[in-house]
């Protein structure tokens, strides 16, 4: 109960100290159990114990010369089985902490690390998420922005799909590539115009198009590819704005599924 909590842990100076008690050191006490468990210690285990590191700012007065984050680190990646495992635990990507995974990150995780089961780079997994302060730590600690899943999925396709703008402008803003195309050769573009969400497809076309090599998509190839699959998909809206683009040929044919927009609409 959140009353007796603040009785617990503050009172004025007049009030009897009966009971009274410091959070910060039970913080410390637990981290001090944590760490001297036997060695070394599960992926949950260590989130855990870098909450209650964080939490009991054991350094916070320390005369040391060495950067008391360093230290943090140090004591984090000495009693951890694999940092990595710990920043890709399921706990941690439901609900992510982004001072324990900072904490994490600086004790030898990797930004582009995997997840076991799905093979999905963890920047992917919170751009389709739309957890934008946790793609901005990774790309902080130096993340592939253009790092791809088992599907071709770079993290801007999969904040494409998901309708997270947020997350999609942020990663154009660190340079992901806007015409990188997956394994279907779908780029951003078309993905957000097949699941009807316009607001993404209107950002993405106001991108810089660029082409960086033969292969890839300008603005002209990827709005006819997203014109036909909005059409495909019966996605009205998004049709109906990209029509308005000088770039789209309405009785052209598409170079991904070589059908024009009605002839996708009517199939």
């Amino acid at each position: 109960h959140p009353l007796l909590r603040e009785w617990l842990i503050r009172r004025p100076e007049s009030a009897t100290k009966k009971f009274l008690v410091a959070p910060r050191i039970g913080h410390a006490a637990l981290a001090m159990h944590l760490s001297r468990s036997p060695a070394p210690v599960d992926p949950e285990t260590t989130l855990e114990l870098c909450h209650h590191i964080l939490k009991a700012h054991l350094y916070r007065s320390s005369s040391s010369i060495v950067a008391a984050r360093d230290l943090q680190s140090s004591w984090v990646a000495f009693c951890s089985d694999d940092v990595s495992s710990a920043l890709v635990c399921q706990k941690n990507l439901c609900s992510p902490n982004v001072n324990v995974s900072k904490l994490l990150l600086l004790s030898g995780a990797s930004p582009d690390s995997i997840l076991c089961e799905t093979g999905d780079p963890l920047l992917c997994v919170f751009a389709r998420q739309g957890f934008g302060e946790m793609i901005s730590l990774l790309l902080e600690f130096g993340a592939d922005v253009d790092r791809t899943n088992s599907q071709g999925w770079t993290s801007l396709i999969c904040a494409a799909r998901e309708g997270c703008l947020d997350s999609s402008r942020l990663l154009v803003e660190k340079g992901a590539r806007v015409n990188h195309q997956d394994r279907n050769q779908c780029c951003a573009l078309v993905q957000a115009a097949m699941r009807g969400h316009l607001h993404i497809v209107e950002f993405l076309v106001s991108c810089d198009w660029r082409p960086l090599s033969p292969q890839d998509l300008d603005l002209a190839e990827a709005v006819q590819q997203a014109t036909v699959a909005a059409a495909s998909n019966g996605r009205r809206v998004v049709l109906d704005f990209l029509l308005d683009m000088a770039e789209v040929l309405v009785d052209s044919a598409d170079t991904l599924l070589g059908e024009t927009p009605l002839s996708a609409a009517a199939a």
